[in-house]
């Protein structure tokens, strides 16, 4: 499912967006989820974890559009940013954050479908490399590959890479399974989710996984675990 947002300080065109975005994801019978926002200080209190695509307006009361997507690039050099101005001399500047693309107001629905279109193709494969979460020093991305297990922690989550890093993050397991739904990870256990990839054997009640590191297995999990662990070693063989 692709997650966009719309960060734009005029009602009317969130209102206009939002209808365009409904219109293309019904024509083309796929899922999605939006979040709308009225200013970039709006958006940055309440960025989305799991954000593909952000419409964002370059004018905009105090912190500009252009800065927000400034202070993004800090964090996540990837994610598709579409700006949207109705002061085409400003397309220039978007070369400077990579913009993804930039619309022209006012622009009708045929124009929006043309730049939506790439767009979509980027995020879907972008998608299943890397997540976007937030930490203690801010915002971080970390590649999906690089994440051996999570566990739950005081109301947030710590996350244990595979290069020693570990990440505590704001956010919930039953967002982060989500997030990481068929990308070979499973929740072995209430406080703890694992990646197929990083285990090297297990018994009766723990997950050993590499580097020595022992995850406790919930009893009426473990069935479920052991199918998952063969559905992914046929995957990879």
């Amino acid at each position: 499912m692709i997650h966009l947002a719309v960060c734009d300080d005029d009602p009317a065109a969130r209102l206009l967006l939002s209808n365009y975005i409904d219109r293309f994801f019904q024509e083309r019978g796929e899922p999605f989820r939006l979040a709308l926002f009225e200013s970039s200080e709006d958006f940055l209190a309440h960025y989305p974890s799991d954000l593909d695509i952000l419409l964002l307006d370059i004018r905009m009361f105090e912190l500009s559009g252009l800065e927000l997507a400034k202070r993004i690039r800090q964090f996540d050099e990837q994610l598709c940013i579409i700006f949207i101005s109705n002061m085409p001399q400003y397309a220039l500047e978007g070369y400077e954050v990579q913009a993804f693309n930039f619309l022209v107001k006012p622009f009708g629905y045929e124009i929006f479908r043309r730049g939506m279109t790439p767009a979509i193709k980027q995020a879907a494969a972008r998608r299943t490399d890397a997540l976007t979460l937030r930490c203690d020093t801010g915002m971080i991305r970390l590649p999906v590959r690089s994440i051996l297990y999570a566990e739950t922690l005081n109301h947030k989550l710590l996350l244990h890479c595979a290069d020693g890093q570990s990440v505590v993050c704001y956010s919930s397991m039953n967002q982060l399974e989500r997030q990481l739904s068929g990308k070979n990870f499973f929740r072995c256990h209430v406080s703890f989710l694992i990646n197929l990839a990083a285990i090297e054997r297990l018994d009766a009640a723990e997950v050993f996984l590499c580097g020595g590191t022992r995850v406790p297995i919930s009893r009426h999990r473990k069935k479920e675990l052991m199918h998952a662990i063969a559905q992914y070693a046929g995957e990879v063989l």
